[in-house]
């Protein structure tokens, strides 16, 4: 086995690409958590010690493939640098690491973090092309759930909206649509925010208000300020009106 290569490198030079962080988004409070701890002296390299975030370098590029939260706390504390296992590889590399990776590593990726993941494989031809995601010339939606920790038939219902969505599809926005692609939308910007808005407002009232993970906290908190912002937009629509 090769010598691992560790690294001490500035923030600056390594590619944080939030199309290849594979959390639906980053827990800010557990990196200001990780920014509280490295203020106290304490490494943020995992239980063992060992566990440094991961970079992938590809002879012009260091692309960070583990390691997002932490990397944001370092920012918060306003650190230029950071210790980092470099492995040889590219964006690909670091896409594949960052989903394999917190699955086991840090913060356990969620439901909808893995579901992500899939999206991430499946809207890639490099990512679903290789040999590992492959099963006679075809993807295998079930070597990507694998990877992914997911059911093969919700990757199919993922894969199924990409290709509608890559043949020019009507559908209703898939939160996993990759936001540069032209899709006519099902609805008009008013008629969606005031779906999404009146399915926002449903969900919470029956969310439990106690005994939730993390996790849900989180979903919970996100949802309630999407209202806000919704009911906010509403106002305004009928103002102008």
């Amino acid at each position: 086995m090769p010598e691992r290569k560790i690294l001490n490198l500035a923030l600056r030079k390594i590619v944080a690409d939030p199309d290849v962080q594979v959390r639906v988004a980053l827990d800010e409070a557990a990196a200001q958590h990780y920014a509280d701890i490295d203020r106290d002296g304490v490494k943020l390299h995992g239980p063992t010690g060992q566990d440094y975030p991961v970079v992938f370098y590809d002879g012009s590029t260091y692309w960070l493939g583990d390691g997002f939260i932490r990397r944001l706390g370092y920012e918060l504390n306003g650190r230029a640098t950071m210790d980092v296992e470099v492995r040889p590889g590219g964006r690909a590399e670091a896409t594949l690491c960052g989903i394999s990776a917190n699955g086991s590593n840090g913060q356990a990726l969620t439901e909808s973090d893995r579901i992500r993941g899939a999206w991430l494989i499946l809207s890639d031809e490099e990512l679903s092309g290789r040999p590992e995601f492959q099963y006679e010339g075809e993807v295998s939606e079930r070597a990507v759930a694998r990877f992914c920790g997911i059911s093969p038939t919700t990757v199919g219902v993922i894969r199924g909206r990409i290709e509608a969505q890559t043949e020019g599809g009507v559908h209703n926005g898939h939160p996993y649509d990759h936001p540069t692609n032209q899709v006519k939308p099902a609805y008009t910007e008013p008629e969606a925010r005031k779906r999404l808005c009146t399915w926002a407002t449903a969900w919470l009232a029956r969310a439990p208000a106690e005994g939730e993970s993390h996790e849900y906290a989180e979903a919970r908190r996100l949802v309630e300020r999407a209202v806000k912002v919704l009911e906010k937009a509403r106002q305004r629509e009928k103002a102008a009106a």
